[in-house]
């Protein structure tokens, strides 16, 4: 009998699970406040992975942590515990993909083995962690010192520890936190060459909380094979110039081309073959605005990253998903956006942030026992609705300009004084359209205004669309303004206007071409004298010449000036034999005089579709160059 009633005890779920009876007075749907006991469990399971002690049973006998004040005086005595150490690796370790470096396997030898690596590694990321909870979001993300035994530093180039591990100084110009880990580079490589899309994944999902769409099911996904004759940027070129992969690995290949200074050990390198790395990158359609535009090399990138409120949003995400075991509702809006300001607030203190979010409303709460079990949990206690709310969105896409910047209006009845977020898709909307991010409504229409009175504010919104929409080529843009009660989006009206952004927009079609291939091609330099040099060509017309033209300080049609276009007919063997495509395809433009002032300036180069309206800006572009004075 002992036997059977051990057996059913440790197969009940009340052994297996942690879980909450409901009350007989409780309302379904409706938020229902934890007791204190369940609290105090909660609370020890998210920061020590196990049981109450007896300090946290006593706080809940006590009613301690029925208030605000009361849970977090435990979250903050809890903080201090080894135990917690433990909580805030497991996190990293998920959060970040780390258990990866368990199955990662390098061809270059290293004393020991790759398990030696592995360990090494992994016991160095978990020195940063460490360090980062202690002093904040900012030394996860941009601070200089690595930890490292004698080996590891040999590898890298550093100097070896003071014993037999322990942190060093790493050049400022080369290392900044997480994103120039070692064990985060090589994790995000393959064994013998670097991976420019797993390191743009990383930095999209794991730092910007940006969901991209999956690869179509048949694609064979594998890297270009290793050529001595190229770097690594100029081998993955070809993503960004046929359509069929443009619209998503421009999001991705150029954030992980800016750290091509990085090998698939995670060494700092400024060659490839030979030839000189071009770190330079570039983050298209972000998050929010202050994210957006090129940079030179991932320092650079973790810098900027650093200094983003988005970045800070997105770590609290994180951390919220971790802590509540699953993923984000929209009753959750409220809850999430007190636990992100207190953490932002904060400069990116983690004691505040875990302190915002054990004592948010999702976390000691939870919903009345639902009749339909397909309704989520809620996660704040609403209040009421005033009579008259419930309203949708209301807004408008007037429409896309030429030079590719969206704009309309947006505002919210239910509160209509507040900023309205409105979410971009290119060619489709949530779930097959590519997401390019959300955006303030918050520009001048005194138009709406006398309109709606009721709107006070501003609620015009005008957003710069990434590259790949301003390609010249037919494209679709939905626009959804979210509701600021429910945080369901609404589409508005004109959304899925269809429209033409760029160079080459309004050109005759030739129905003798084919239009299955984008213009390719490569800015190689600016000379002395400013010439700029590279190749460009489009596989539908080939061999015939294709038009280059060439902007100066800005993307064309944005804000850049016009310095010169060509056609191509330079010789260039090389292209020629690297691309088994017949025809002289090089070009040279010779910049105004205007830009050979001595100051630093930046090139964008695009090449026009032949026969077809369209153009492509060509690889190594924007590119950075100071001429001197004719």
């Amino acid at each position: 009998r002992m036997r059977v009633a051990l057996a059913a005890m440790l197969q009940s779920p009340q052994f297996l699970y942690r879980l909450t009876a409901p009350t007989p007075d409780e309302v379904e749907g409706a938020a229902v406040p934890l007791a204190g006991w369940v609290r105090a469990s909660r609370l020890s399971y998210f920061l020590w992975g196990s049981t109450p002690d007896e300090a946290l049973l006593a706080a809940a006998e006590a009613g301690a942590l029925g208030t605000v004040e009361g849970v977090a005086a435990q979250v903050r005595r809890i903080l201090p515990d080894p135990r917690t150490r433990a909580t805030v690796q497991h996190f990293h370790r998920q959060w970040l993909g780390l258990d990866a470096l368990a199955r990662m396997e390098k061809d270059h030898p290293y004393p020991g083995g790759v398990e030696a690596l592995r360990a090494v590694l992994a016991r160095s990321v978990e020195a940063l962690v460490d360090e980062a909870f202690v002093q904040g979001v900012d030394a996860l993300l941009s601070g200089p010192s690595l930890h490292v035994d004698g080996d590891l530093a040999a590898l890298l180039g550093l100097p070896a520890p003071a014993g037999d591990f322990g942190p060093v100084a790493a050049p400022a110009d080369q290392r900044a936190g997480l994103l120039t880990h070692p064990a985060v580079l090589a994790k995000l490589a393959h064994p013998d060459q670097t991976s420019p899309i797993h390191r743009g994944i990383f930095v999209r999902e794991r730092l910007l909380c940006q969901t991209l769409p999956p690869p179509p099911a048949d694609l064979i996904i594998e890297p270009p094979d290793p050529d001595p004759r190229a770097t690594t940027q100029q081998r993955f070129a070809q993503h960004t110039a046929d359509p069929a992969c443009a619209g998503c690995h421009t999001l991705m290949d150029p954030v992980g081309f800016g750290f091509e200074n990085y090998d698939e050990l995670g060494r700092f390198r400024q060659t490839e073959n030979g030839l000189p790395v071009d770190a330079s990158g570039e983050l298209v359609a972000p998050p929010t605005p202050d994210l957006a535009g090129p940079f030179d090399g991932a320092v650079a990138l973790a810098e900027r990253l650093a200094q983003s409120p988005a970045v800070k949003q997105c770590v609290a995400t994180w951390w919220f998903r971790y802590a509540l075991a699953r993923g984000e509702l929209p009753v959750d809006a409220c809850a999430r956006a007190r636990i992100e300001d207190a953490f932002i607030d904060s400069g990116g203190d983690f004691t505040a942030l875990l302190v915002a979010l054990a004592t948010s409303g999702a976390f000691t709460h939870r919903a009345g026992t639902p009749s339909d079990p397909a309704v989520g949990p809620l996660a704040e206690p609403e209040p009421e609705p005033e009579p008259g709310m419930g309203q949708p969105p209301r807004g408008f896409l007037d429409g896309v300009r030429p030079g590719g910047i969206a704009h309309g209006w947006a505002f919210d009845p239910d509160a209509p004084a507040q900023v309205a977020a409105v979410d971009l898709y290119l060619d489709g909307g949530p779930g097959d359209g590519l997401y390019l991010g959300s955006f303030r409504a918050d520009q001048p229409r005194p138009d709406v205004t006398a309109a709606f009175p009721e709107a006070v504010g501003d609620h015009g919104f005008e957003v710069t669309l990434p590259e790949v929409a301003r390609d010249g080529r037919p494209h679709s843009l939905h626009a959804l303004a979210l509701d600021d009660r429910s945080g369901e989006p609404t589409a508005l009206q004109g959304s899925g206007a269809v429209f033409r952004a760029g160079l080459n927009a309004d050109a005759a079609v030739n129905p003798s071409y084919d239009d299955a291939h984008r213009p390719e091609g490569f800015v190689d330099s600016v000379s002395a004298d400013g010439v700029v040099s590279g190749w460009a060509l489009d596989r539908d017309v080939v061999p015939a010449n294709v038009e280059v033209h060439v902007y100066v300080d800005g993307p064309a049609l944005l804000g850049g000036e016009f310095a010169g276009s060509t056609p191509t007919g330079r010789a260039r063997p090389d292209v020629n034999n690297a691309l088994g495509v017949p025809g002289d395809h090089g070009f040279g433009v010779r910049l105004p005089d205007r830009f050979m002032d001595g100051q630093p300036h930046v090139i964008y180069v695009y090449a026009f579709n032949g026969g077809h309206p369209g153009n492509a800006m060509l690889a190594h572009s924007p590119y950075e160059f100071a001429g001197g004075r004719r």
